[in-house]
């Protein structure tokens, strides 16, 4: 059995890859793909420490988590796949979970203010609030009567990865309609804003200062919008992007920046000259040279600015990247995990047969495989 559990964690430690992560200072707060792990990650050493596991979920099980959010001593894990909101208390080093509404919810981003978790909804024009303090959780209908009106686009989401906060106000784009909503955390209501001009739904968004700039769905071009002037620039980049292009993050510098879920290169637009180009720094990184690779690998699933860094993981080669705006050096190092760490990991779990037998069937089976 011991050989068995060693071979599995072997196999899931060679794919290992993370798609939620919170950065603070010289280190990072990384959810772990597909192994149910939490871990600290120190920026300049590169050491990382096992800090939990989410109780009573299955250690191999994939895309739990979508992002990392903080508020004080907590962190929050924003559920994906999940079926319970985690809550990490950094101080005791523990794990309390609580229901989702409804467990067909699934969320991408969220945001906290005032001692309050906001989550955007992708399959319902909901929104979820969930109270850090008191623990009760509700939903923010406003949506309803928007989309009712609405000539929506049928299989799109209401909202993606992106985390557009200004003050109180929340913004992020509407995937099945032609729109940007606002959320105002204070009052809890939302505001929509048409996109006239736009056909294809909105993918992604960010912000320069008072402006906002939005990928459309599915198409190689993107727009800056305001609210008072609507749209004030438009720009396509099909020329230099990949044959197929999915916009998974964009950071705002002086220049616009745009990483792929989907596609091999990380694109760069200087608005001022209204120019595109590729930045060759990361083509190495964003080639799929991975036989194995499983379909839900993605080109970038992670890049976060902070500070003078581009902070950017590849799911291809498994490096996390460390890009240097100020000169464009870049440092990159695969994260490793320790084996016999995961194998502790896994062993906890059988400690806990009943409760998998009576709730997770996947657990018994690959129990059954081990014996």
């Amino acid at each position: 059995m011991e050989q068995r559990l060693k071979e599995m964690s072997e196999s899931y430690v060679e794919k290992v890859f993370f798609d939620a992560i919170y950065i603070q200072g010289n280190t990072a707060w990384i959810y772990t793909h597909n192994i149910n792990g939490l871990y600290l990650l120190n920026l300049d050493t590169y050491e990382i420490q096992f800090k939990g596991m989410v109780p009573d979920v299955w250690i191999f099980e994939t895309g739990l988590y979508s992002c990392i959010l903080k508020s004080g001593k907590y962190l929050i894990l924003v559920p994906l796949k999940a079926k319970k909101i985690a809550i990490y208390d950094i101080e005791k080093e523990k794990f309390e979970c609580y229901p989702k509404i409804n467990e067909e919810d699934f969320f991408y981003s969220g945001c906290v203010f005032d001692g309050k978790v906001f989550l955007i909804g992708q399959n319902r024009p909901y929104i979820t609030v969930f109270n850090i303090t008191t623990n009760d959780i509700y939903y923010i209908k406003s949506g309803k009567e928007w989309f009712r009106n609405r000539k929506v686009i049928k299989g799109r989401f209401f909202g993606r990865k992106d985390r557009t906060v200004v003050g109180k106000y929340y913004y992020y784009a509407i995937c099945n309609d032609n729109a940007v909503a606002r959320l105002d955390m204070e009052s809890e209501s939302v505001t929509y804003f048409e996109i006239k001009g736009c056909s294809n739904g909105m993918r992604m968004m960010c912000q320069e200062g008072d402006d906002f700039w939005i990928t459309e769905w599915d198409r190689a071009s993107v727009i800056k919008w305001n609210e008072n002037e609507g749209i004030i620039a438009k720009s396509k980049f099909k020329e230099v992007s990949s044959d197929i292009f999915r916009t998974g993050e964009m950071i705002y510098t002086d220049k616009l920046w745009l990483f792929p879920t989907v596609g091999d290169h990380v694109l760069i637009y200087d608005d001022k000259i209204d120019k595109w180009s590729k930045v060759e720094a990361f083509d190495k990184y964003g080639i799929n040279t991975c036989e194995r690779c499983h379909p839900w690998r993605q080109t970038f699933p992670v890049a976060i600015k902070q500070d003078n860094y581009l902070y950017v993981f590849s799911g291809y080669t498994c490096d996390f990247i460390r890009y240097n705006l100020v000169n464009s050096n870049i440092m990159a190092r695969k994260i490793v995990l320790n084996i016999e760490e995961v194998i502790d990991m896994y062993k906890k779990k059988y400690n806990k047969i009943k409760f998998l037998i009576e709730n997770d069937s996947c657990f018994l089976k690959e129990f059954i495989r081990t014996l």
